[in-house]
């Protein structure tokens, strides 16, 4: 509708990510901040296979890289938690 591929006007799939992040962990802010940190680095470096997720077409595309990320950031915050 924008014209563009993953609008930044457009931030959904970033609040969805970072939901899937957060879930499940102890509600401090100590643990938001570091997951914050952890799950945007994940989003910009885009490790594998984040990359090929962006060539789907649609919306399915742009939420999966995020979902991915989120999903990771929270695997690490769940062994931090444990440790």
């Amino acid at each position: 509708m924008l014209g563009r591929v993953d609008a930044p006007e457009i931030v959904i799939d970033e609040i969805c990510g970072y939901f899937i992040a957060m879930a499940f962990l102890p509600k401090s802010l100590g643990f938001m901040i570091v997951g914050f940190i952890i799950y945007r680095l994940l989003d910009v470096v885009k490790i594998y296979p984040m990359k090929r997720f962006e060539i789907i077409a649609g919306g399915l595309g742009i939420m999966l890289d995020d979902i991915y990320a989120g999903v990771i950031t929270n695997l690490v915050l769940h062994i931090i938690h444990k440790l």
